[in-house]
């Protein structure tokens, strides 16, 4: 954003700044010197009113073009501070949400103590869950391959059926086996998790396909695979009978600064 607006500002000035260069640099015929054009000067009367006409000209010239200079400069300095408060807003904004999430806390690492097999084993191998580490893998495509990785979930390509250019999954790396699981162990925390999480898939997605992106938790009683997790996917796309308000919490997701807002919708969810 402050790298758009800069340059912005670079070609407002450049603009601005041709016009009043050209507005200066005009002449007026009526200033053109004709006193004596066709006449015979035998005092001298005509050549000395020319001059003092001169003089009288280059005077006004002068003033005007001191007058364009202020001008000039007032009107760039406005647009200048005009659009370094849209940097500062922006800026603002984004030192607002990290506050939020500073403020709200992180969930504990809660340790897997599911079935051994299975996709919610497999997921535990993925996100590095302190239960299976060391442990042989159990996903049939491997535990590696992941989009994303941070302290508290990890993002990965989903190879479920879908009618988008491809999709993913965030798992948190605590194991939590839906949103009121995770409510109840995690929290005020959980808003801070859910932030990340959906930070993190739409960030990966843009790689797949670059603007807003769905994301969708299934509620609780609705869960094919008991632990936590995020889909992300095409905004007009489909994916696991998702979106489904019936079944899960589905929000479009536009930029960084949706995620808080999204998170505290999916946190209330019961």
């Amino acid at each position: 954003m402050t790298g758009t607006l800069g340059r912005a500002l670079v070609s407002v000035l450049l603009v601005t700044a041709a016009t009043f260069i050209g507005a200066s640099g005009s002449t007026d015929p009526a200033l053109a010197d004709d006193e004596c054009a066709g006449g015979v000067d035998l005092d001298g009367t005509c050549a000395l009113n020319a001059l003092q006409r001169k003089a009288s000209a280059g005077r006004a010239k002068h003033d005007a073009d001191a007058a364009a200079d202020v001008s000039m400069a007032e009107r760039l300095s406005s647009i200048s501070q005009g659009l370094q408060l849209a940097v500062d807003a922006e800026n603002v904004s984004r030192t607002e949400l990290s506050m939020t999430q500073e403020s709200e806390g992180s969930c504990k690492l809660v340790a897997y103590t599911g079935p051994k097999e299975g996709a919610a084993s497999c997921f535990c191998h993925k996100v590095r869950n302190p239960s299976c580490v060391g442990r042989p893998c159990t996903c049939r495509e491997g535990c590696m391959g992941f989009a994303l990785a941070g302290s508290e979930s990890s993002t990965f390509f989903n190879r479920a059926r879908t009618s988008c250019r491809g999709a993913y999954l965030t798992i948190p790396r605590a194991y939590f086996m839906d949103l009121a699981d995770a409510r109840h162990k995690c929290g005020y925390g959980l808003i801070g998790l859910l932030t990340g999480m959906l930070q993190s898939g739409f960030l990966a997605y843009q790689g797949v396909q670059a603007g807003p992106v769905m994301q969708c938790i299934h509620l609780p009683g609705h869960v094919s695979v008991r632990w936590l997790h995020l889909h992300t996917f095409c905004k007009e796309g489909r994916i696991d009978g998702l979106p489904n308000r019936a079944t899960a919490i589905c929000e479009e997701m536009h930029s960084f600064a949706d995620a808080g807002r999204i998170a505290r919708e999916m946190a209330r969810q019961r």
